[in-house]
């Protein structure tokens, strides 16, 4: 019980180097306790907010099978799936085909899920990246018809346009462009946008 509650309460105080360390000291001195799913969850989380990738998902991996149906079950799978992702980035097509099944498992377990828009937003991106990008724009164009107000909106509408250029829609493309510009005009990527649009049209 010390230990658990060191490690959660340096993870409250967001130091997350010595909260991963301390995770990982209680999943190895106590790999039978009955809260060893969610003290991998919270290692995985903890290494993942320090660039600490690998280890990351390594833990999300081991806390899965064990988080039930709930709400910490579908985070742990969209964790899972960014981790995936960012380490995609780094040219490893194999663990962003990867995301992309976790990213689609969670929206197909999760249906009214409280994440299923990022599911579907980092879906697009792990298909983008795999040059996959008719899927990929399918993906973007689902999640602005239906979040207008998410969080990830203005980056969705940003990838959209940019896919749509690299698949000669120019028209396409230059409503996307304009449609973000109308929506956002003062986020980072308006210069870039708006730079876009004058190709476009």
């Amino acid at each position: 019980d010390r230990q658990y509650g060191v490690a959660a309460k340096l993870q409250n105080l967001e130091s997350f180097d010595l909260a991963a360390d301390a995770w990982g000291k209680f999943v190895d001195d106590f790999p039978k306790d009955s809260r060893v799913s969610e003290a991998y969850y919270h290692l995985g989380v903890c290494c993942y907010q320090v660039d600490r990738t690998k280890p990351a998902l390594a833990a999300f991996e081991k806390a899965l099978p064990s988080l039930g149906d709930g709400e910490r079950g579908e985070l742990c799978l969209l964790y899972l799936g960014v981790t995936q992702l960012d380490l995609g980035r780094n040219g490893q097509d194999k663990l962003l085909e990867a995301a992309v099944g976790t990213f689609e498992g969670l929206r197909k377990k999760y249906p009214k899920g409280k994440y299923q828009g990022d599911a579907l937003y980092y879906q697009g991106e792990s298909a983008y990246l795999l040059a996959r990008l008719d899927e990929a724009a399918e993906l973007y164009g689902a999640f602005i018809a239906t979040y207008r107000d998410h969080r990830l909106t203005a980056e969705a509408l940003y990838a959209l346009g940019v896919t749509q250029d690299e698949l000669g829609q120019s028209k396409d493309a230059a409503k996307t462009h304009q449609r973000f510009l109308a929506g956002f005009p003062k986020h980072r990527l308006a210069p870039e946008v708006a730079m876009r649009c004058g190709e476009s049209l």
